[in-house]
Order: C-alpha cells, then structure tokens, then sequence
C-alpha cells in the first residue's frame, strides 16, 4: 500500500485565471455557462474544487458579487455540491 491509498487527497482546477483571454486559449471558460461545463469536465476528471475568477461585459476580470453569485449558480447546477467552489480575492 503506498502512500497515495491511505491518504486523502484533494485536487484543485483553476481553469481560467484572471487576465487570460480567449483571444490567448479560444476554450478558455469565461462565461457561466462555460465555467458551468468546465466544471463538470474537472469533477469527472477527478477534481474537488474549483477555483475561478469571472469577467465583466467586456471581458476584463471582475470582483462583481453578482457575478459572483450568477457563475456559482451555473457551476452548483451543473455539479451540485461536488465541487468546493473557491472565488478569487484578488485586486
């Protein structure tokens, strides 16, 4: 038995980043829908949690709570509770 088997362990996806755009990675998820189905594609592959930035009209980073509120919405109904969701803090 090796250590990985007695040992929980937890992988995180942070599937997006804060100033990437689909300009630098055409799949790279911004909307909620596409945060929604990228998270389904991280749980099925393995993953606990999920951390994740959103974006404004404009495709720039925001901190916006309703925002906020509407991706994690997505996210919750395409994964339900499988998921720990983690948003990002940053300024």
């Amino acid at each position: 038995m090796s250590h990985f088997d007695t040992n929980p362990l937890i992988l995180m996806s942070a599937p997006n980043g804060a100033y990437k755009t689909q300009a630098d990675h055409a799949a790279l998820p911004m909307t909620p829908n596409e945060l929604a189905a990228t998270a389904k594609q991280c749980l099925d592959a393995g993953a606990n949690m999920l951390h994740l930035h959103i974006r404004d009209a404009q495709g720039r980073h925001s901190l916006d709570v309703q925002g906020y509120r509407d991706a994690c919405a997505a996210v919750r109904q395409a994964v339900g509770d499988a998921l720990v969701l983690q948003v990002t803090s940053e300024a």
